[in-house]
């Protein structure tokens, strides 16, 4: 037995070299193939769908882009005096349930609505995250839009003079 390993050590060396290299090099590589992808985990439904990790890493990202542009965007219905605070998966909730109620502010309405040196801002804060620069604008329809749908739904609530006199 010892005579057949001295006669083939080189190429024992050589086997198990290439197998540790398949194994420290390909390894990685290997469990990312095979693993699910984290990003499409659901995480929780609502009636708007299921919202999956996706979904929530973008909402969450839009949210910092809204925050750039001095809104807070964890506080939606501070305009009209509503100063509640809300986290990550409200927001994307309320997005979604603006938009399924027909709230979609264009981004062309954002890009009108702004002073040409803020436009200038976004468009250097988008070639410094490499990113392209409507990414900002609609992270902002989208923070107009939840903000539209708050206040439609705050003036239906408020009740009519006629209501109050009777």
């Amino acid at each position: 037995m010892m005579k057949w390993f001295r006669k083939h050590n080189k190429m024992l060396l050589v086997i198990f070299m290439v197998a540790l290299m398949i194994v420290f090099v390909g390894g990685t590589a290997l469990q990312s193939l095979l693993s699910p992808d984290q990003l499409a985990v659901k995480i929780a439904k609502s009636k708007f769908g299921e919202i999956r990790q996706r979904d929530y890493v973008q909402a969450f990202n839009a949210s910092g882009r809204v925050q750039d542009f001095g809104y807070r965007w964890n506080m939606p219905g501070a305009a009209i005096g509503v100063p509640t605070e809300i986290g990550i998966m409200e927001y994307l909730l309320l997005l979604r349930e603006a938009r399924a109620n027909g709230f979609n502010t264009p981004i062309d309405t954002v890009k009108a609505d702004m002073d040409p040196r803020i436009r200038a801002r976004v468009e250097q804060m988008a070639y410094d995250q490499n990113v392209h620069e409507n990414i900002y604008y609609q992270a902002v329809a989208d923070f107009r839009s939840i903000q539209s749908a708050i206040m439609d739904t705050a003036r239906a609530s408020i009740p009519s003079e006629a209501e109050v006199r009777s």
